[in-house]
């Protein structure tokens, strides 16, 4: 019966189709998060305390405002740093829902403004101004702005949006202006075995450019996006000025890359 079955060649066909078929109405109908929620649970917070010693940024700036989080429930450590001009805070909470975490951000939210109204001097400046101000001259009034998985970069022109009033509206039209460079993949218009059902940029740009040194994240120090943003809030806390450097050129790798690979990925998509 196996034998007739397997000399029978159009039968044989016809099964695979099935088979195949249905394999790929299954994988269609399997439960997937396109835009996961991504939680780290930290909170990081920049003051700028222009022509202030760094003794002065810690006694003005810093200390106030640790003073301020230990009101704040459930927060795991604290680790700031005062310089010459600035300070910066890393906030990690304890692992909780994300639900949890936003009515933590509220709190500690709340309690560092009422301790910037009440404590902190008037010259101290919040550093996302001049980060919007420079972020809306970059990108102009017009144009298509590339992202891949953009809900994350969309995510945080919204909050800019809620914090810099003066700057919510051209901030919002950015919005619009987006195009999100994933959707071809995770939408299954291009697929590639070399994905291994993954559809982040990490795994699209080596299945499209295979063996490219140029375009290989395994070559940098920096490797991944979390460990970016890790490193990214303690380099203030770097004394030695070769290894701030250092790791600064390593940062600048690793956006270079990210922005690479998405001038190589649209280029692939538009051959096609």
């Amino acid at each position: 019966m196996l034998r007739k079955l397997l000399t029978h060649h159009p039968l044989v066909n016809i099964l695979f189709a099935v088979v195949l078929i249905f394999g790929v109405l299954s994988f269609l109908e399997m439960p997937r998060e396109n835009d996961p929620d991504v939680n780290f649970n930290w909170i990081i917070i920049n003051t700028v305390l222009p022509g202030a010693s760094a003794k002065d940024v810690e006694d003005l700036v810093t200390s106030p405002l640790e003073d301020a989080l230990t009101n704040v429930k459930d927060v795991k450590f604290v680790s700031s740093n005062s310089q010459q001009d600035s300070s910066s805070m890393l906030v990690r909470f304890e692992e909780m829902p994300r639900d949890e975490f936003l009515v933590r951000f509220a709190d500690l939210r709340r309690d560092i403004q009422n301790k910037a109204r009440a404590e902190l001097p008037d010259e101290a400046e919040d550093p996302r101004l001049a980060l919007t101000q420079q972020l809306l001259e970059d990108l102009t009034d017009q144009g298509t702005i590339f992202a891949f998985h953009q809900s994350f970069e969309i995510g945080v022109i919204k909050g800019l949006a809620k914090h810099i009033d003066q700057y919510a509206e051209p901030l919002k039209s950015l919005i619009g202006r987006f195009k999100d460079l994933e959707v071809p993949f995770n939408k299954l218009m291009y697929y590639h075995p070399d994905f291994h059902g993954s559809f982040s940029i990490k795994s699209v740009l080596p299945a499209l450019f295979p063996n490219d040194p140029e375009l290989d994240y395994k070559s940098l120090d920096i490797q991944s996006g979390d460990v970016a943003m890790n490193v990214f809030p303690r380099l203030q806390e770097v004394s030695d000025p070769d290894e701030k450097e250092s790791i600064r050129k390593a940062l600048l790798a690793y956006c270079r890359l990210d922005t690479l690979a998405m001038v190589k990925i649209w280029g692939k998509l538009r051959s096609l």
